[in-house]
């Protein structure tokens, strides 16, 4: 199993707006957990997945880069609009109805952006947290400052710890 039939799968249970788990992928994919897990956890340390929840995974979405914007207002209460090559000429109630339109989408935009920043967040604190905890479990453990090798630890018996 490759890891873009994973990666496919992730993208389209998503856009069927459906809830993306490690159960989910292996479901559908046939594969055993520890493939699925494998390529789930690459494709969250790439930054392709983000990790919601344990075992529950949405991929990052990526958006082409902006286009040029102009707005220019013309006599008579015209506007034109233009997003890169593309041209909108509206009159003015146009112009209004599109405002209203693009201040409800804002408000909107706001909220999820707010959500999406803390997912984000939280997201790069997890993945943070398991390259720290991969870091501990690579160092060799030492025994503490004047402990005697293999001797049990008395502190808790003699009443110090």
């Amino acid at each position: 199993m490759s890891r873009e039939r994973i990666l496919q799968v992730v993208g389209e249970l998503h856009a069927a707006g459906r809830v993306v788990t490690r159960i989910a992928v292996k479901e559908i994919t046939g594969q055993s957990y520890g493939v699925v897990d494998d390529h789930l956890k690459r494709l969250f340390e790439e930054g392709v997945v983000r990790r919601i929840l344990p075992g529950v995974y949405e991929p990052v979405e990526v958006m082409p880069p902006p286009r040029a914007i102009s707005v220019t207002r013309m006599q008579g209460g015209w506007v034109k609009i233009e997003a890169g090559d593309d041209m909108l000429t509206l009159t003015p109630e146009e112009e209004r109805m599109l405002a209203a339109s693009i201040a409800g989408a804002a408000g909107q935009f706001h909220a999820l952006a707010a959500g999406r920043d803390l997912a984000d967040q939280i997201a790069d604190l997890r993945q943070q947290r398991f390259r720290e905890k991969d870091e501990v479990r690579a160092q060799p453990m030492k025994p503490p400052h004047g402990a005697i090798k293999g001797a049990p630890d008395l502190s808790v018996v003699q009443g110090n710890g």
